[in-house]
């Protein structure tokens, strides 16, 4: 009995030093392994990643933009640690690919990325693939059809097909473990087995990427057995060519969305109220192809819109609302909003609402009109750290009207006025140890007047302390008490002297009077 106790301890031991001595070698190692090819090859084989490289220790693998037309045969199989592969812009044969897989393998994570892929192929690749997948990428290959019995045996949950110009989405299988699916830019159309009663096949699905699409918002925007999206938390329509217009009880039946992209929409018949999305974070309406004037109604389309931490609203025409208008409309995020884009919307200045948003962290206003603000300064927005205001109208900045927590200020495209007044900013900057914006200084900010430093960099603009020397309110008040006192004692010392002189001619006058009498009585 202790003998069996004590193999089985040299057993653990001698597994231990062996496990040890393969983590010792990997440490400090790069674990991303790349081929080195020594003239022109074409063909990818273990000895290009032999030079540079420690077979033992590649836990990531990438292999881009190359001629490659060759891969020998289970190649991949022989990296042990091997989880994640990449082939990305290579003019291969699916063939060669299949055959670099080997068997084995325990890839989490495949990535095909424009490799040439078209049905044929792929469907030759499937008993290849790991079932230890959990992300599969085809992203712009040649593929019109894909099954979700493809996946159904694996544990896949992100799946990109997005590029894949007219592809057919077949959910004829249930496909539990897909949580992400990517069909932006590939005109896709959506297909279900015929069953006698309806079944949704991605139950689990998560975040849906529609972008670029040709599609009917009402197709999934309902409620019934087969449709999947009621526990949506992230859908992307952005760039969509919608053949029904979005109204006001649009996206009704998503109620766990928290993400809304619907950057570039053109067909907008009435502004969503997201009455039953009231869960969403992040809602980004970039460029939307609708003109949306400040109405009455249209000033109210966020009021159900409690909890969101993330709004973009780049090309809105803002410049059209007055603050009044402005309030109404962010009011009701105004104490959760923690990144706000307001890029190229008209402003002029920076509306007073935004000091009410103890929350943000980030505040774009990049490409408006603004030359000045008061309606943010050092004692607002206590968690403001970043500050867009690239592209403006701004001469000069007075450092009490930004934020003290703010670290990114890019300035750039401005038309700086190079005087004294520029002085107080350019000193925050070096206090604040802002390198970025130092730096930038010598290429990307320019002065603009006056006349002698236009179109010189601010990087150059080093007046003397001399000529900007900041003189102290109580310095002043006493060089002016000082001359007013030296003209004081200026002035008394004339008068005491004037009458001095006037009492000497007085009693000289009266002397001289006493003299003549005395002359003449005694004559």
């Amino acid at each position: 009995m202790l003998q069996s106790l004590i193999k089985v301890a040299i057993i653990v031991l001698s597994f231990k030093f062996v496990w040890m001595e393969m983590l010792s070698k990997c440490i400090g190692h790069r674990n991303v392994c790349t081929p080195r090819f020594k003239n022109e090859s074409t063909n990818l084989t273990q000895k290009e990643f032999s030079e540079g490289n420690n077979l033992e220790c590649c836990y990531n693998i990438m292999v881009r933009d190359l001629k490659i037309h060759f891969i020998q045969k289970g190649l991949f199989s022989k990296f042990v640690k091997l989880e994640n592969l990449s082939l990305h812009n290579l003019p291969l044969e699916g063939e060669a690919i299949k055959n670099s897989l080997g068997k084995g393998l325990k890839l989490s994570y495949l990535s095909l990325e424009n490799v040439g892929l078209n049905n044929t192929l792929f469907e030759s690749l499937l008993p290849f693939l790991p079932k230890t997948l959990t992300l599969l990428d085809l992203k712009n290959n040649s593929l019109t059809y894909f099954s979700t019995n493809f996946i159904s045996n694996t544990t896949v949950k992100t799946l990109d097909l997005s590029q894949n110009q007219n592809i057919t989405m077949m959910l004829d299988k249930q496909a539990l473990s897909l949580t992400h699916l990517d069909l932006s830019h590939s005109n896709f159309e959506w297909k279900t087995s015929q069953e006698s009663k309806p079944v949704c096949k991605i139950p689990n699905l998560l975040v849906l990427n529609f972008a670029g699409n040709r599609l009917n918002l009402s197709t999934f925007d309902n409620r019934n057995d087969e449709n999947c999206f009621w526990y949506l938390k992230s859908l992307n329509l952005s760039l969509s060519d919608l053949t029904e217009p979005i109204i006001n009880e649009s996206f009704s039946f998503f109620p766990n969305l928290t993400s809304l992209y619907l950057d570039g929409i053109s067909n907008i018949e009435q502004f969503p109220s997201f009455q039953h999305t009231e869960r969403l974070t992040k809602l980004s309406l970039n460029d939307v192809k609708c003109f949306v004037n400040p109405t009455l109604k249209n000033i109210n389309i966020f009021k159900n819109l409690h909890k969101l931490r993330r709004l973009e609203m780049q090309n809105w025409e803002l410049h059209l609302w007055d603050e009044t208008e402005l309030t109404v409309l962010f009011s009701p995020m105004i104490k959760t909003l923690e990144h706000l884009d307001l890029k190229s919307t008209g402003l002029s200045t920076i509306p007073l609402v935004i000091k009410e948003m103890d929350e943000l962290t980030k505040l774009i206003l990049t490409s408006n009109n603004i030359s000045s603000w008061n309606s943010i300064s050092e004692n607002t927005n206590k968690n403001l750290t970043i500050l867009f205001m690239e592209w403006n109208l701004i001469e000069t900045v007075d450092p009490h009207s930004i934020p003290k927590r703010v670290v990114e200020f890019p300035l750039e495209g401005n038309p700086f006025l190079c005087t004294c007044e520029l002085m107080p900013y350019k000193n925050w900057v070096k206090e604040r140890k802002l390198s970025k914006i130092i730096k930038d200084w010598a290429s990307k900010y320019q002065c603009s007047k006056p006349h002698q430093w236009e179109g010189k960099t601010l990087d150059m603009f080093r007046p003397k302390i001399t000529d900007c020397q900041e003189f102290n309110a109580y310095v002043i008040t006493a060089i002016v008490l000082c001359f007013l006192m030296v003209i004081i004692v200026i002035a008394t010392n004339i008068y005491s002297r004037r009458r001095k002189q006037n009492i000497l001619k007085k009693f000289q006058y009266t002397h001289d009077s006493s003299e003549k009498r005395k002359l003449l009585s005694s004559s």
